[in-house]
């Protein structure tokens, strides 16, 4: 990949391998690289497709690396591990700050706990457009 200056997420193809042939897929926010290396003459070809801004943010929310259930296939590049370690460092985050939110709210005293349930609900009618209204 150096050769080629490429970098990337590397995903083997599922395919059937042909002796003397490798192929492959680079993945790099952004940009793909399909790469066809013929080791008898000794050539490679690379075809890149590159995203714009739209497609390089769909990218950033979906994109944790190879999958992990495809054999043959592991993580390789250094980027996709810290990314989906920061992404769940977040995620766990957000979980421990909504369930504190919730014992401090249990806290309250009963007739000032009216406020929160108004907020609460209203919450979840919000979140529940977003994620079955605006379909």
């Amino acid at each position: 990949m150096r050769q080629l200056d490429i970098s990337g997420e590397v995903s083997w193809s599922e395919g059937q391998f042909k002796p003397g042939q490798i192929d492959f897929q680079a993945v790099k926010t952004g940009k793909f690289f399909q790469v066809h290396a013929d080791l008898v003459t000794s050539q490679a070809t690379v075809q890149i497709a590159q995203t714009n801004a739209w497609g390089i943010m769909h990218m950033l929310h979906t994109f944790s690396g190879v999958r992990r259930e495809a054999p043959r296939q592991k993580r390789n590049w250094v980027l996709t591990g810290i990314w989906t370690f920061s992404m769940d460092a977040l995620a766990l985050g957000l979980i421990f700050l909504v369930l504190s939110s919730y014992y401090m709210w249990y806290g309250f005293k009963r007739n000032q706990r009216r406020l929160g349930w108004i907020t609460l609900s209203a919450a979840y009618l919000l979140c529940g457009f977003f994620v079955v209204g605006r379909r």
